[in-house]
């Protein structure tokens, strides 16, 4: 029986997962997006939600419980696409025995951006955000920002790593140089996702 795919994607904040995740979804309209973020958002907790706002991650236990809910509500034509995860090593190495039990096959798909790219987007993001008379993100401030930084490099990246060692045919580096509005890096990422079918 051939194994069913599932895509992933990460990076660092404001590197861009959401506008990646977008023109994959433009690109093969089976995928159903999932954001972890989103996700994490809708929960009614205060304290959860001043954890988020502070650039804190979210506790493995809750992050998992959300993501098998999805996982297990599967359709048989969907394709799932997850948005910013795994963030942990504890995060990925459950999602790496839950494909093998499922039998799934896990595409992974990092953005790689640099650091002084992802201040400047952050910028815009803010500004953005203001020029439609809305409040910005909580989290997207100095300290939360910084924080969230903090631990992409920590935790996030470690689990990366994991995950490009265990599944090296099927992971994925996009360098991010520019964001995706260049024609550029538009058809440098359409390629590498169509080339991964």
């Amino acid at each position: 029986m051939p194994k069913k795919r599932i895509n992933l994607i990460g990076g660092a904040p404001c590197s861009g997962k959401s506008a990646y995740s977008k023109l994959a979804m433009s690109m093969t309209p089976s995928l159903s997006l999932y954001s972890t973020g989103d996700a994490l958002k809708g929960l009614k907790d205060a304290e959860l939600q001043k954890d988020i706002a502070n650039g804190e991650l979210v506790s493995d236990n809750i992050v998992i419980s959300l993501v098998t809910e999805r996982m297990n509500s599967i359709k048989e034509e969907e394709e799932l696409l997850f948005d910013s995860l795994p963030r942990t090593t504890a995060q990925f190495h459950w999602l790496r025995k839950w494909v093998a039990k499922n039998n799934f096959e896990p595409h992974f798909f990092l953005i790689e951006a640099d650091e002084k790219l992802l201040w400047r987007l952050l910028d815009v993001r803010i500004e953005k955000s203001i020029n439609a008379g809305k409040e910005p993100r909580a989290e997207d401030n100095l300290q939360s920002f910084s924080n969230r930084l903090i631990d992409y490099k920590q935790k996030t990246i470690p689990a990366w790593i994991e995950a490009e060692r265990h599944y090296q045919d099927c992971f994925h580096r996009i360098k991010a140089n520019k964001g995706l509005k260049d024609p550029a890096q538009k058809e440098y990422f359409t390629r590498v996702w169509k080339s991964s079918y």
